[in-house]
């Protein structure tokens, strides 16, 4: 049975990149000033920078004013989502540890180093 440290990612995982920020983008890249910070700080902040890029990605139209502003308003619903996934892994680790079950709903998101 995966330990809750294990499978819990309120903080960035040890062998995952940072994913907050745009690589190429002035004062935003990942792991650097904000970004980092909320990566490695902010509760549910490295998985609401995978969602809200994956959202992003999906919804980017390519003329800039327009993709600044769905950045932007969308950051907040992104990490209710980030809150939501992670008390969902936390509940069912606090299930497996009760009950010694091995159930894994982790949000399985890779960068590995």
């Amino acid at each position: 049975m995966k330990d809750f440290f294990e499978t819990s990612t309120w903080t960035r995982p040890e062998n995952h990149d940072p994913v907050v920020g745009r690589v190429g983008v002035k004062g935003f890249e990942p792991g650097k000033g904000i970004t980092g910070f909320i990566d490695d700080n902010v509760p549910a902040g490295h998985t609401f920078g995978t969602l809200h890029d994956a959202f992003f990605d999906a919804v980017k139209i390519g003329f800039a004013p327009l993709d600044w502003a769905s950045n932007i308003l969308s950051m907040p619903p992104a990490y209710v989502v980030a809150i939501g996934v992670e008390t969902v892994n936390s509940v069912t680790d606090i299930t497996n540890g009760l009950f010694g079950t091995d159930y894994d709903l982790s949000f399985n998101h890779n960068h590995p180093k």
